[in-house]
């Protein structure tokens, strides 16, 4: 019997929100973050999914500026 479930995942080290409140962006930093979030909404629409709305602050970073959703 297993007792135990683990759940691995990312690291996340900031949320969007609080990466554009400190400093600038790159052009290409910002080219990249908003090809995620167009990326993730397209997969959304493909598969008949539907989003109340588009908030940064659900919107986390990893170490190499992955976006990823989180709710």
């Amino acid at each position: 019997k297993h007792d135990r479930l683990f759940i691995v995942s990312e690291h996340y080290t900031q949320s969007l929100a609080n990466l554009l409140n400190a400093s600038p962006l790159t052009e290409s930093l910002i080219v990249k973050t908003l090809f995620e979030i167009l990326l993730a909404l397209a997969y959304l629409h493909r598969n008949g999914m539907i989003h109340r709305s588009t908030w940064l602050s659900p919107l986390y970073t990893t170490d190499s500026h992955n976006v990823r959703g989180c709710r």
